[in-house]
C-alpha cells in the first residue's frame, strides 16, 4: 500500500504531469465560463417564447431531444446551424423548421419542390425514421441549416435552465478556480521552504 502511495505522490509530483493539470484546469474553468455564457443568454432569449431558438448573429443553437436523426446527432447533443436562403437548400442537407406553431424539428431534406410563384418547400425526413415526414415543409417554415454538433453539451444546457442551474454552475466554477488557486499557493510554499533549506 506505502508503495501505491509513494508512485502516485511520484506521479502527480512529476514538472509535466503538474503542467498538464494546470492546464486542464484552466480549461475547464473556460468550458464553465462558456457554459454559464451560453445558460443565461439561452434563458434571456427564450423567456415568454415556446419556440425561441437563441441566436448569436446568423448562428443558433438547439438541444437535441429525440434519436429520429441517429447516428448524425443524438439526444442530448448541441447543434450548431445557420440561417440561410431557403433557395440554397438542396436534396441532402439537413434543416430545422417550426411545425404546429410551437414545435421544431431537424431532419433532412429528402426533395426540393418549388412552386410557379418561385416559392420553396421541402419534403423531411429522419435519418433514423423508416419514413418521411408527412407535412411539406414551405420555405417561411425553415429556422435554419445544420452545421455541427457538440456531444452531450445540450443535455448539459438544459439542466441548467432556470436560477438554480445557473446557481449550480457558478458553485462548480467556483470549486475548481478555488482549487486551482489552493494548488498554485501550496506549490509556491513549497518551493520557498525548499530553496530556504538549500540556503
Amino acid at each position: 500500500m506505502k508503495k501505491i502511495v509513494e508512485n502516485i505522490r511520484k506521479v502527480f509530483g512529476n514538472k509535466a504531469v503538474k503542467r498538464t493539470l494546470k492546464y486542464t484546469g484552466n480549461v475547464i474553468i473556460a468550458l464553465l465560463i462558456v457554459l454559464v455564457g451560453l445558460s443565461v443568454y439561452g434563458n434571456i432569449q427564450s423567456k415568454g417564447r415556446d419556440w425561441a431558438v437563441p441566436t448569436v448573429g446568423s448562428y443558433r443553437w438547439l438541444t437535441v431531444l429525440s434519436g429520429s436523426m441517429q447516428p448524425t446527432f443524438n439526444p442530448g447533443d448541441l447543434i450548431i446551424e445557420k440561417k440561410v436562403d431557403p433557395s440554397s437548400l438542396k436534396k441532402g442537407d439537413v434543416v430545422t423548421y417550426m411545425f404546429g406553431g410551437n414545435f421544431l424539428s431537424t431532419h433532412r431534406i429528402i426533395e426540393v419542390n418549388k412552386d410557379d410563384k418561385g416559392k420553396y418547400a421541402f419534403k423531411t425526413k429522419g435519418d433514423n425514421n423508416q419514413t418521411a415526414d408527412e407535412n411539406v415543409i414551405p420555405e417561411n417554415m425553415i429556422v435554419g441549416k445544420y452545421s455541427f454538433r457538440i456531444p452531450f453539451v445540450g443535455f448539459v444546457l438544459q439542466k441548467l435552465k432556470g436560477l438554480p442551474g445557473i446557481i449550480a454552475i457558478w458553485l462548480l466554477f467556483f470549486y475548481v478556480a478555488g482549487s486551482e488557486v489552493y494548488r498554485n499557493i501550496k506549490e509556491s510554499k513549497k518551493q520557498k521552504t525548499e530553496e530556504t533549506v538549500v540556503q
